[in-house]
């Protein structure tokens, strides 16, 4: 039962398993601890997950690699890599991921110099270690350097780019306008016989609006059958950004008739699209809808969208 809740979304309930099965003095095993280990990063609960570590230590079970990377995993998630680093110093077995758990921890918090120090060790670097170091860097607002690991790899020739590398850097594009590197990734996508999903389908249609191609944006967009809320949304805002926000609500009428449920991303673009086209009397409307009749409460974005749309217009008694 503690890996079911473990593995659902359940971390709480699996935590409070965990304590009554020791309460009665019911000793796990090494599979009981892996799984506590997930809840307590799931919850992000450094202290519990700390005396957890303790516990298996007290209790002398039998420590292996599976639950040593659990240990290492529950650290780094709950932001504490110098517990991490001494862990990972005495792991007498180490795998990829151990090196890459540990590699992200420090790509996390901004460590680069010690990130490029744990991939420079790596006995092997497979894509997922590139990965981390792309998106970290394009997270954190750094896309420049996200596109320069992204040339590394393709230097190195292996391994190959997977779809989560080619979303980060498709995100770095946008950053930086850079629509030749973006054009090209999409090419390669279509060499590579790469299945277009929700994923990647997003990833370009927001790279070529960001770029100034909404054409672009459009093709691709209208290439793919299937579409989620992300991709619907990605196209909302492209729209938006191009001050087209008639058609953008367009879209966004065709969504929900495709029985698509729009989600608070949705929504702070469709505020956006009249707020850039003045449309008042829509705004307030889908913003009193949110709620109403889709479930979505509003957020910050969403009222400072409507602030400006109110703004725009002269109307501040309505704010």
């Amino acid at each position: 039962m503690i890996t079911v809740f473990a593995q659902g979304n359940c971390p709480q309930e699996a935590l409070e398993l965990f304590k009554e099965m020791e309460a009665e003095n019911v000793k796990p095993n090494d599979v009981t601890m892996v799984s506590v280990l997930s809840a307590c990063a799931k919850k992000v609960d450094l202290e519990f997950g700390r005396w957890v570590c303790s516990y298996i230590q007290r209790n002398e079970i039998k420590e292996n690699l599976t639950l040593n990377n659990a240990m290492l995993d529950m650290y780094v998630k709950c932001g504490s890599v110098e517990d991490a680093k001494r862990l990972f110093d005495r792991m007498p077995e180490k795998d990829i991921v151990s090196w890459t758990t540990m590699l992200d921890g420090y790509a996390q918090l901004g460590n680069y110099e010690e990130a490029w120090r744990v991939f420079a060790a790596m006995p092997s670097q497979d894509i997922a270690a590139w990965n981390v170091l792309i998106s970290s860097y394009e997270q954190s607002g750094k896309p420049k350097e996200a596109l320069a690991v992204f040339n590394e790899l393709q230097k190195s020739k292996s391994p190959k780019p997977d779809e989560v590398t080619l979303v980060s850097t498709l995100a770095a594009c946008a950053q930086l306008g850079a629509i030749d590197l973006g054009g090209w990734i999409h090419v390669y996508i279509k060499k590579q016989v790469m299945k277009l999903n929700c994923h990647l389908t997003t990833s370009l249609i927001d790279m070529y609006a960001k770029c100034g191609d909404l054409d672009k944006a459009l093709e691709v967009f209208n290439s793919v059958e299937r579409r989620d809320v992300f991709v619907w949304s990605a196209m909302i805002a492209g729209l938006a950004m191009h001050g087209q926000g008639r058609d953008a609500l367009e879209f966004f009428s065709k969504m929900l008739e495709a029985k698509v449920k729009p989600n608070a991303v949705t929504f702070t673009n469709v505020l956006c699209a009249c707020s850039h086209t003045g449309l008042v009397d829509e705004g307030r409307t889908f913003f009193y809808q949110m709620e109403l009749v889709y479930g979505v409460v509003p957020g910050i974005k969403h009222y400072a969208c409507m602030v400006d749309i109110l703004g725009r217009s002269g109307i501040w008694t309505k704010l």
